[in-house]
C-alpha cells in the first residue's frame, strides 16, 4: 500500500523537476530581453516620436520600465536599432624626427631666466633636486651630455636661474 502511494509523489516531483529546468531559462530569458543592459556593440537609439530614456541610469517616475505595459506585450517597448561600429585603417605615418634642443652651457643660460623658459629652451633636465637654505628652496637641475662627457648644473630660488655651471666629467 506505501508503494501505490510513492508512484503519484514520484511522478509529481519528477514533473516539478522537468518543469523548473524547462522554464527557468525561459524567464531568465524573457527578463534579460526586458533589461536595460545592452550588449557592448548595440547601441539603443530613440525612435522617431518616443520619448528618450534618461542617460543617468534613473528610471521614470511612474515605475519600472519591467512592469510597465507588463500584460499589454512586447509592442509597447521602445525599439531598439542596431548599429555597427566600422574601424577605420590605420595609416602608417612616415616617422617624424624629434626635434633635438641644444644643451645648455653656462653662456646659453642666463641668470633671471624662468624654469618655464628654461624647460621650453633646453627641455627636462636629467636630476632635479630641492634644498630649503636659509628658509628658502633652492632648486637643483642638471642636465648630462654622456657623448662629450659635460654636465651644466642650473641653480633656481623662487623659479628663477641664480646662477649656471657647465663641467666635464
Amino acid at each position: 500500500m506505501g508503494n501505490s502511494k510513492q508512484k503519484p509523489l514520484i511522478s509529481l516531483a519528477l514533473t516539478l523537476g522537468v518543469a523548473a529546468v524547462l522554464l527557468i531559462p525561459a524567464a531568465a530569458f524573457v527578463f534579460l530581453r526586458w533589461s536595460d543592459d545592452a550588449p557592448a556593440l548595440r547601441v539603443d537609439q530613440p525612435v522617431a516620436g518616443q520619448e528618450e530614456t534618461p542617460k543617468s541610469g534613473g528610471r521614470k517616475a511612474s515605475g519600472s520600465r519591467l512592469f510597465q505595459g507588463f500584460g499589454s506585450g512586447v509592442g509597447n517597448r521602445p525599439q531598439r536599432q542596431l548599429t555597427a561600429v566600422v574601424k577605420e585603417p590605420v595609416i602608417q605615418q612616415p616617422a617624424t624626427q624629434i626635434a633635438v634642443r641644444p644643451f645648455p652651457l653656462t653662456a646659453n643660460v642666463p641668470i633671471g631666466m624662468e624654469k618655464s623658459k628654461l624647460i621650453a629652451s633646453f627641455g627636462a633636465p636629467n636630476m632635479v633636486t630641492t634644498e630649503v637654505t636659509d628658509g628658502r628652496p633652492l632648486e637643483t637641475m642638471r642636465y648630462l651630455r654622456p657623448e662629450t662627457g659635460t654636465e651644466t648644473v642650473i641653480f633656481l630660488r623662487s623659479g628663477r636661474v641664480v646662477s649656471a655651471t657647465s663641467n666635464n666629467y
